[in-house]
C-alpha cells in the first residue's frame, strides 16, 4: 500500500472503533512489502492473539514496550534507562500468543470487518489486509478495556507503532496523560520518498514526545507537530556517555553501515561505491548490518575487497572511516569522533544534509577522503558541532536530570 493511501485511510470513519483510529494503529504494517508480507499478516491475524502482560506496582506511571529484547538489544537499552529514571512504575509488555483454535472465529470476524470496510476506496487485497489487522488489534482493544488502569501517566516506547499506538489512543480517551520516547533518529521524510519512518510524526498520538536534540524538534515542527508536545531531553543511548576521541590511524580498511529495509536501494548503492573505492585505494571494507537485514541479497553485491560482517564495537571502530546513509549509528560515530561520510541520494532526508561529509558519487567520496587525510582535526570539529544539535545531553547524569525534570513538568499539569 502506498503512502497516500495509508494517510487517506486515517480519515475513514469506518476505521474508527470506539474512539480508536484503527488506521493509525495498523499504519506501520501497511507499507508495500509484497506477497510474503501479506501471508505473514494473514497468519498473524488468523492464528495468533494480540495480548499483554501487566505488572502492577500501584505506581502513578505505566510504561510499555512491544519488541523482543533479545532481538533488539539496542531498543532494550533505551527501555532500561527509562526504568532507571522512573524507579517506580507499572509495566505493560505486549506479546502475541499462538491460538490456532481461534481460527474459525477469526475468519468469521475478518469477513465481518471486510463487509464493513467495503466503503473504503482501496484494492481488494488492501481491504482484506486492513480487515485482518482490524480483527487482530480489536482483540487487543477488548483486553485493554477489561483492565482497570489507575495510573496518571502512560509512557510508551514508540506510540507511532502498532500495539503502543493503540494503547496511547486508549489511555488518551480514558484521561491518562501520555508521552512517548524517541527510539531512533526521527526526521521529516523528503516529499515523494515517504516510508514507515514518516509515521514517527504523522502517527504521534501522545500528549508529549521526549526527543534527543534540537534537530529532531525542528523536524517535528516542520511536520506541523505542536511545539508544546515536544520536550528536548537527550538520547537514552550508550553514546550519550561515550565521548571518547578515537586516535586517528590509517589501516586501509573502512566500514559500511546498512540501513533497515526501508532504504534497500541506498544500501545497494553504498556497497557498490564501497567496492569501487576499495579497489581505487587498495582498501578492504567490512559491513555492519541492521538487525532486520536479510543478508544474502546484500552479500551478492560485494566484491573481493569485502572482508566480512562485524557486530562488536572493537571490530566496528578498528577502521579508518565509515560510510553511512540513514542508520542511527551515525550519532554513535559522532560521539566517538569517528569520521564518516554520508551518502547523499534522493532518499537522504534533509536533516542529514551538510557541507562537510555528504557525497553522491565516487568522485565526491574520493575528495572527502583526501580532505580527511589532509585535515583530520577540522573534520572532527565540524562533526562535534553537529552532534550537539542531535543530542542535547553530554553524559548520563545530565540525561537523568533532564528526563526527571521533563516528567515532573508534565505530571504537574495533571489536574
Amino acid at each position: 500500500m502506498n503512502f497516500k493511501t495509508i494517510q487517506r485511510l486515517k480519515n475513514y470513519q469506518v476505521l474508527n472503533t470506539g474512539n480508536i483510529n484503527m488506521a493509525k494503529v495498523m499504519a506501520a504494517r501497511l507499507y508495500s512489502k509484497g506477497f510474503l508480507d501479506f501471508i505473514k499478516t494473514l497468519l498473524l491475524s488468523l492464528l495468533f492473539e494480540s495480548n499483554f502482560i501487566y505488572k502492577d506496582s500501584k505506581s502513578d506511571f505505566i510504561i510499555s514496550k512491544n519488541f523482543d529484547s533479545d532481538k533488539r538489544k539496542d531498543y532494550d537499552f533505551i527501555y532500561k534507562k527509562l526504568k532507571d529514571t522512573l524507579i517506580d512504575f507499572n509495566e505493560i509488555i505486549f506479546i502475541k500468543r499462538f491460538k490456532p483454535f481461534y481460527l474459525l472465529l477469526n475468519i468469521k470476524n475478518t469477513i465481518i470487518y471486510y463487509k464493513k470496510n467495503k466503503s473504503t476506496d482501496i484494492l481488494f487485497s488492501e481491504r482484506v489486509k486492513i480487515s485482518l489487522l482490524e480483527n487482530y488489534f480489536n482483540n487487543l482493544l477488548i483486553k485493554l478495556h477489561s483492565f482497570s488502569f489507575n495510573s496518571k501517566v502512560y509512557i510508551s516506547f514508540c506510540d507511532s507503532y502498532l500495539e503502543e499506538n493503540l494503547a496511547a489512543q486508549f489511555f488518551n480517551y480514558n484521561g491518562t496523560l501520555t508521552a512517548t520516547l524517541q527510539h531512533g533518529q526521527y526526521r521529516l521524510n523528503n516529499k515523494g520518498y515517504e516510508s514507515t519512518d514518516s509515521e514517527s510524526y504523522l502517527n504521534l498520538v501522545s500528549d508529549y514526545i521526549f526527543v534527543w536534540g534540537i534537530k529532531t524538534k525542528h523536524e517535528f515542527l516542520k511536520a506541523g507537530v505542536n511545539p508544546e508536545k515536544i520536550i528536548v531531553t537527550g538520547a537514552l543511548k550508550p553514546f550519550t556517555q561515550n565521548n571518547k576521541i578515537i586516535n586517528h590511524k590509517t589501516i586501509k580498511s573502512f566500514i559500511v553501515f546498512l540501513n533497515g529495509e526501508s532504504h534497500v536501494e541506498s544500501n545497494y548503492k553504498m556497497i557498490l561505491l564501497a567496492n569501487e573505492f576499495a579497489e581505487l585505494y587498495d582498501f578492504t571494507y567490512v559491513i555492519r548490518p541492521h538487525p532486520m537485514n536479510p543478508l544474502k541479497k546484500y552479500l551478492k553485491k560485494t566484491n573481493y575487497k569485502f572482508n566480512g560482517l562485524v557486530y562488536k564495537e572493537d571490530q566496528t571502530f578498528n577502521n579508518d572511516f565509515a560510510i553511512v546513509h540513514s542508520s542511527g549509528i551515525f550519532l554513535e560515530l559522532m560521539s566517538k569522533n569517528f569520521p564518516f561520510f554520508h551518502l547523499l541520494d534522493d532518499y537522504l532526508d534533509s536533516i542529514f544534509r551538510n557541507d562537510y561529509n555528504n557525497f553522491s558519487n565516487i568522485t565526491e567520496l574520493k575528495c572527502l577522503y583526501e580532505s580527511l587525510v589532509l585535515d583530520h582535526s577540522t573534520f572532527i570539529e565540524e562533526m562535534t558541532k553537529d552532534y550537539k544539535l542531535f543530542n542535547i545531553a553530554s553524559n548520563f547524569s545530565e540525561l537523568d536530570l533532564r528526563y526527571k525534570s521533563a516528567i515532573k513538568s508534565i505530571t504537574n499539569k495533571i489536574k
